[in-house]
């Protein structure tokens, strides 16, 4: 995390950005950048970290923390009604590498597959039977269900009265 941010505010990012760029306009034959092009990335980090950014950006990184220690909390409490006694420690772990996972296959929708493995995984590391970490996985799941099946729902339903409401007479 320092090294990114250090990245970002002592000015390497610049130097990287040039570099690469470079590099793209040999690989590529491209002629100079354009200053039309638009905003450099540099230029964007800048923009991310003005003075008058910072109030909204410590809101969503709060939030963000907010939300993954509810997540540590759900494993927490399933563990416990399964009967798996686990540090305060251990399911931070838990929940950061299952996050951590399952973002890093955001090509598979909803990380289908990918968060049992690896919470089968993750779970071998801290003794948790695979069992239980299937069992830990689908209750992490709940919500896709209780919240995802009844939005399927509306949508499938709206869609076919479109469907009716354009459909040709006859």
């Amino acid at each position: 995390v320092a090294a990114f941010f250090a990245l970002q505010r002592l000015g390497s990012a610049r130097g990287l950005e040039r570099r690469l760029s470079g590099l793209l306009r040999r690989v590529l034959g491209g002629s100079e950048p354009d200053a039309a092009a638009g905003p450099s990335v540099r230029d964007a980090l800048d923009a991310v970290w003005a003075r008058d950014r910072r109030g909204p950006l410590a809101q969503a990184t709060l939030l963000h923390a907010a939300g993954w220690l509810l997540g540590a909390a759900e494993i927490w409490i399933v563990l416990a009604c399964i009967g798996v006694e686990a540090s305060l420690t251990e399911v931070l772990v838990l929940e950061s590498l299952s996050q951590a996972i399952k973002s890093a296959a955001f090509p598979v929708p909803s990380g289908l597959g990918v968060q049992e493995g690896g919470f089968v995984f993750v779970g071998a590391l801290f003794g948790l039977d695979a069992g239980i970490a299937i069992a830990l996985s689908l209750a992490k799941r709940v919500p896709d269900v209780v919240l995802g099946l009844p939005a399927l729902l509306v949508w499938q339903t709206l869609e076919a009265r479109r469907a009716q409401v354009l459909a040709p007479p006859g």
